[in-house]
C-alpha cells in the first residue's frame, strides 16, 4: 500500500483513476492525506499549525501502508519565501530552501518506508499581478493592522515579479532533486509535461486556471503526467534495492 502526503498539489493523486494500476500491486490501495498550505519547512515540526505531520503519522499507524509518495515544498517558494522577506531582514534564496528541503527531506527518511519524493510543479503564477495578488491573499490575516501589513509588503514587493519568481522555481526543483539524489531516493516532477517552453518556471498557458489559482488545471493529461512519473520512481526504488543487494 502506499500513502500519497503533501499540500493541495498532491490532489491529483486523490482524482487519479490509474489504468492498469491492477499491474502495480503498491498502487492497488491508495490513500491521499493533505492539507492545504501544508510546506515543506513546517512538515517536520512538532507544533504546526497545517497538522500535516500527525494526519501522516495516523494513517501510517492505520494502514501500515510500506510506500509514501511525499509532495510537498511548492508553497514554501510560491508564498513563504515572501513572507520570510516581509517580517525579517531577506536571507539568500538558496540558502534559505535548501535548509527547509533538507529538513523535510531527512523527516521523510526517518519512516521505515520506501519513499518516493514528487518535486514542484512549474508556477502557474504567471504574471506579477498574479504573485502579488496570491501573496497578499495568503498573508494578509498574520498582521494586526493594515499599516503593519503596508510596511512589510513594501519590504518584499520588489521580489515578485515574473522573471525571479520563475528562476526560483526552477532553482528550487534543481536543490529538492539534487538533495533526493544525494540521499538515494527517487525523485520525479512533471516539469516535461507542464512548463512553459520558453520559461521553465512557468506553467503552460494552457494548463492555467482563468482565476487566481496555483493548481495546474485538472486533465486526464494531467493525472497521467502524476501517473507515468509516479511509476517511473517506483521502478527506480526497485531497481536502487537490487543493486543495494547485489553490491
Amino acid at each position: 500500500m502506499l500513502i500519497y502526503c503533501g499540500d493541495s498539489h498532491a490532489r491529483p493523486f486523490e482524482n487519479n483513476i490509474f489504468e492498469h494500476k491492477e499491474r502495480n500491486p503498491i498502487l492497488k490501495e491508495t490513500l491521499l492525506v493533505w492539507r492545504p498550505g501544508a510546506t515543506a519547512g513546517g512538515f517536520a515540526r512538532d507544533k504546526t499549525r497545517r497538522r500535516l505531520k500527525e494526519a501522516f503519522v495516523v494513517a501510517l499507524d492505520k494502514t501500515k501502508a510500506t510506500h509514501a509518495c511525499f509532495n510537498l515544498g511548492q508553497v514554501d517558494v510560491d508564498v513563504g519565501y515572501y513572507y520570510t522577506c516581509m517580517t525579517k531582514p531577506a536571507p539568500s534564496f538558496e540558502d534559505w530552501v535548501a535548509e527547509r528541503y533538507e529538513s523535510y527531506i531527512s523527516f521523510c527518511r526517518s519512516f521505515d518506508l520506501h519513499v518516493v519524493i514528487k518535486g514542484l510543479n512549474p508556477s502557474c503564477l504567471i504574471s506579477d499581478q498574479r504573485i502579488q495578488s496570491y501573496v497578499r491573499r495568503n498573508t494578509i490575516k498574520s498582521f494586526k493592522t493594515k499599516a503593519e501589513y503596508r510596511d512589510a509588503y513594501a519590504n518584499a514587493v520588489h521580489l515578485m515579479t515574473k522573471q525571479s519568481h520563475a528562476e526560483r522555481n526552477v532553482r528550487a526543483n534543481v536543490i529538492l532533486r539534487d538533495i533526493c539524489t544525494r540521499t538515494r531516493l527517487p525523485f520525479f516532477d512533471i516539469r516535461a509535461f507542464s512548463s512553459d517552453a520558453h520559461c521553465p518556471g512557468l506553467v503552460r498557458s494552457d494548463l492555467v486556471a482563468p482565476r487566481l489559482d496555483v493548481h495546474i488545471c485538472d486533465s486526464v493529461a494531467t493525472r497521467r503526467a502524476y501517473y507515468d512519473g509516479l511509476v517511473s520512481a517506483l521502478n527506480a526504488d526497485r531497481h536502487l534495492d537490487q543493486n543495494h543487494e547485489t553490491a
